[in-house]
């Protein structure tokens, strides 16, 4: 037959377009009937779940935030402790799978396909810390912390209630060893609006500069210590005057002039999945910079973002999240109902933080860290805290903790 009398090809259809939510059918709507439910109208329809990406949406919303919703536009999403077991003896391959698992484990069926294992979460004993003897592990073979965190990179193609696409990370957010000449162990702030732009790391292509406000400017914690990070004591807030805080004693939470905060490769851990020096701040993949995961799942995905200069990033914790699986088996209790952003935090987790700070409690300080800071700032109002240095001036110490208290509690919770 003459190519030009072959008849056109028969179009495909575009994808239904469904709800921005999308949930499950309603009670009593039919009989099912493997993925699809009888609609009033006799007409079969496709029953999708509560997605990854709602999941992701709603968390952003929980902090007054929003995922960007033009075609290939990028967001991360941060979850501290939120991890597959702690990844001991897994090759890189099997990772991977577990990776892929989580971010497609919802679609056109009732199984539940998910496999988040939170059964190794211990936010507190697998943790940056000192030794058994009272030493500071900072050096790399002897750190502790795991790559037990979870970054979530969500997009969508033609539109959000066209497509929507997930990609997990097993990675770490928190520092596993601290360079000498660093100021204190650097931790980013929950529920805070980061965003990330390309950089180089340690003089190669592919990483994302994490940054707030205009970059270069971060807004970081610092712990003073260098022996953890979780702020437990006023000690760890006790940072000496340094060029990043504005040489501002005991300021430690501060807006830094820093570009050293990033987004970036490790290796394809197959060992006990221990993050050594990888990481004195940065979010680290643990991924190679070569792999196909890396390169191609996590860097081409967000460079050819028409957002890559200010991708959004917001870090929580599963302190206090309600994590994507626990959370879907609770929809199906309730079909049909659309989820709230009250359904994605547990408020027991993150608590008011104690009378006279606003805002609530991160994950990475305790209320007594903050009782005792608070503490700290009254007898220096007053002039006769016993602990400050010689010759210091009080009251600027008690504004320098006061303002760090501030920015450091979790200040909007739309719940």
């Amino acid at each position: 037959m003459n190519d030009r009398l072959k008849p056109d090809p028969v179009p495909r259809p575009r994808p239904r377009p469904k709800d921005h939510v999308v949930t499950p059918p309603a009670k009593g709507g039919g009989k099912t009937n493997g993925a699809f439910q009888g609609a009033p109208n006799g007409k079969a329809r496709s029953v999708v779940e509560h997605s990854v990406y709602n999941w992701v949406e709603l968390v952003y919303k929980a902090f007054g935030l929003e995922v960007p919703s033009d075609p290939k536009k990028v967001a991360l999403l941060g979850v501290r402790e939120s991890t597959f077991a702690d990844g001991a003896g897994a090759e890189a391959e099997d990772m991977v799978k577990k990776e892929k698992a989580a971010a497609n484990a919802v679609g056109e069926t009732a199984a539940i396909t998910g496999v988040q294992d939170l059964s190794a979460v211990t936010r507190n004993a697998d943790r940056f810390t000192r030794d058994e003897k009272g030493n500071a592990q900072t050096g790399k073979d002897n750190s502790v912390v795991k790559f037990n965190d979870m970054l979530y990179m969500v997009w969508t193609n033609e539109g959000q209630s066209i497509d929507q696409h997930v990609e997990v990370f097993r990675c770490t957010i928190d520092p596993g060893a601290n360079e000498s000449d660093t100021t204190g162990t650097p931790l980013l702030l929950e529920g805070y609006a980061y965003k990330a732009k390309p950089t180089s790391h340690k003089g190669k292509a592919g990483a994302l500069q994490v940054y707030s406000g205009a970059a270069p400017t971060i807004r970081l914690a610092r712990e003073a210590t260098k022996t953890r990070n979780v702020f437990t004591n006023v000690k760890d807030a006790m940072l000496k005057a340094h060029e990043g805080n504005g040489n501002q004693p005991w300021l430690f939470v501060a807006d830094e002039e820093n570009t050293s905060i990033h987004v970036h490769w490790s290796l394809d851990y197959g060992d006990s999945g221990v993050v050594k020096n990888w990481s004195t701040g940065c979010t680290v993949l643990a991924h190679a910079r070569d792999s196909d995961r890396y390169k191609t799942d996590f860097r081409a995905r967000w460079e050819a973002a028409p957002n890559k200069e200010e991708v959004p990033y917001l870090v929580v914790s599963s302190k206090y999240l309600v994590m994507y699986d626990d959370w879907q088996a609770e929809l199906r209790k309730s079909p049909g109902t659309k989820a709230t952003v009250a359904s994605v935090i547990k408020k027991s987790g993150i608590p008011l933080m104690p009378e006279g700070v606003t805002g609530r409690l991160p994950s990475i300080a305790t209320e007594g860290f903050v009782k005792e800071v608070q503490a700290a700032i009254k007898e220096l109002e007053a002039g006769t805290y016993a602990s400050a240095p010689k010759g210091s001036d009080q009251a600027v110490l008690a504004a320098n903790l006061r303002t760090s208290l501030a920015r450091l509690g979790v200040t909007t919770l739309a719940v």
